[in-house]
């Protein structure tokens, strides 16, 4: 049985079509986790439990699948051996996974306590204000048929947050090596990040926050006030000088938005009258260049939406050449909806899929910084997978959302506590108390009951991009979780599939690059994911830190 970079028989006829577009095919109705994929001969079987890949032959599939259909036959060749040794570690077990996410209400709260004592929290946010001056088409809280009264945070709610999160990141930092504090502070240092709403319409409570975030006790934990971080989302609808003195002195990331030229930008960003908010945006983004350019190139993003009104390549070559540090456009997104042309991904895929490939191979062949670059990121999830052994099923690990109210948090204006930006309900608890753990536990537990019954027979099921928050729907008293429609769902397994295929490509074609792809998916300092004390140990050591 052949491992990954390994070599395949030449011009092998494809398997029969999984899902409408060829390349791809399920295993066996017994074992719906696995799926086999095929680039030029070469076989890569997948198995969605134990996220574990393995390269096969023709042969050595036709293997597989005579034992997968009776185990207790004796393998007759080695690969049949192999595959057998490989089925009784825990790869490609039959039928649906049990369990997905914890079970009952205490395997929640531990859970819960597991995650609250070894996560280092990634990302703080005060939500300073729900007033917005602009009436985006595309938001949800144009929409809102019910939005509650518009609050502004107050200070003293703004402290008892930040006392909070000083509480939350300490916890942990003090639990870390001196090496490894040394490599969270440059990874994920202390941060505050600014939210609306528009939060320069709370100016005052932004800038005391900041005097209050800086005055936390961080030395007494070794950390510097470089190490501090900053961010702000704005639309850009107010900017006076003194807003961005502000800016430049605590040296804030600003992510700006601008969706294109102004016939573009005022499709869908208006005032309450409809009137377009182009002008007044640009003007003040512009100001913010003229008086510090070399703040505007280091830590300005420009941040666009796209809807099938707006001219794609008009507005990304407007931004583009702007002179920001980044410019990213984004499909517009409505609650509930997860793929909002499920049948056009699945026919992208099935009929320029193979031209997708040629391209993006010529492309790594060509451009050396490839597997750095943004179009590599979408294969760093498969480059993670286990080429070496089935990962062990436990259903406390795959959640399938990163560590709800533990790796993200936001205050909401009020106090009330939510577990990201993403998603402002249910509430899990307020700045004067804390979070609740109970009510987190629950949170986890109503999750865990939604995902398995939709999704504990789909072989994506680790590599889905669809979290905990943007599944949830509804208000603070009436809330649920849902999950993708099954036409979503086969959109997303075409596109998981199709990626994968890109990543088998590269190891095939070029597998340098692909080793590459492995190295930088693998370092927790370019793809910083979920970073609990024993991952950032680990980091640390192998840096050398």
């Amino acid at each position: 049985m052949t491992h990954l970079h390994g070599a395949g028989e030449e011009g092998a006829a494809p398997p029969p079509p999984l899902e409408g577009f060829e390349g791809f095919e399920k295993l066996s109705p017994h074992h719906p986790m696995g799926i086999a994929i095929n680039h030029r001969g070469i076989r890569l079987v997948y198995d969605g439990a134990s996220h574990m890949g393995v390269l096969m032959s023709k042969e050595e599939l036709e293997s597989a699948r005579s034992f997968l259909q009776d185990p207790s036959k004796t393998p007759k060749d080695q690969a049949g051996r192999s595959l057998r040794d490989l089925v009784d570690r825990g790869f490609l077990p039959k039928g649906p996974l049990p369990s997905i996410g914890p079970s009952s209400l205490a395997e929640a709260a531990a859970l819960v306590d597991r995650y609250t004592s070894q996560v280092l929290i990634r990302k703080f946010c005060l939500k300073v204000t729900d007033r917005c001056n602009f009436r985006c088409t595309y938001c949800r809280g144009t929409h809102m048929t019910s939005p509650g009264p518009l609050r502004h945070m107050d200070i003293h709610t703004a402290r008892k947050g930040l006392e909070l999160y000083f509480g939350m990141y300490s916890r942990v930092f003090l639990k870390l090596s001196q090496r490894a504090r040394a490599w969270a502070l440059r990874v994920c240092p202390p941060g505050l990040s600014w939210y609306g709403g528009e939060p320069l319409l709370n100016f005052q409570t932004v800038r005391l926050s900041a005097e209050a975030f800086l005055n936390l006790p961080w030395g007494e934990l070794g950390i510097p006030r470089e190490s501090l971080r900053f961010s702000m989302n704005t639309n850009l609808s107010i900017m006076t000088d003194d807003m961005i003195d502000f800016l430049v002195r605590h040296d804030i990331t600003l992510f700006a938005s601008l969706d294109g030229p102004k016939d573009q930008h005022d499709l869908c960003r208006v005032l309450e009258d409809q009137t377009g908010t182009f002008d007044t945006a640009f003007r003040n983004l512009m100001r913010i260049k003229e008086l510090y350019p070399r703040y505007f190139s280091r830590r300005v993003s420009i941040f666009g939406v796209l809807t099938d009104r707006h001219d794609v390549q008009r507005c990304r070559s407007f931004t583009e050449s702007l002179g920001a540090l980044r410019s990213v456009h984004f499909p517009e997104r409505r609650e509930g909806v997860f793929v909002r042309d499920p049948q056009g991904v699945i026919e992208r895929v099935r009929l320029q899929g193979e031209r997708m490939i040629e391209e993006m191979l010529e492309t790594a062949k060509d451009d050396r910084s490839f597997p750095a670059s943004p179009k590599a990121a979408p294969l760093y999830p498969f480059a993670r997978m286990s080429f070496q052994r089935p990962l062990p099923y436990d259903p406390l690990k795959l959640t399938l959302t990163c560590p709800m109210g533990v790796d993200n948090l936001m205050v909401l204006p009020d106090g009330n506590l939510s577990i990201c930006h993403k998603a402002e309900v249910p509430s899990i608890g307020h700045v004067e108390g804390g979070i609740d753990r109970m009510a987190l536990a629950n949170l986890y537990l109503s999750y865990g009951e939604t995902v398995t019954r939709h999704c504990s027979s789909c072989w994506a099921v680790r590599l889905c991009p669809v979290c905990a928050a943007s599944r949830i729907t509804g208000s603070e008293e009436r809330w649920d979780f849902i999950n993708p429609s099954p036409a979503e769902c086969r959109a997303i397994r075409a596109e998981t599939a199709f990626r994968m295929r890109c990543f088998l490509a590269l190891s095939i074609e070029l597998p340098g690059v692909a080793r590459r792809i492995e190295e930088l998916a693998k370092d927790p300092s370019v793809n910083v994911g979920v970073l609990t004390v024993d991952s950032i140990e680990r980091a640390a050591e192998d840096e050398g830190i």
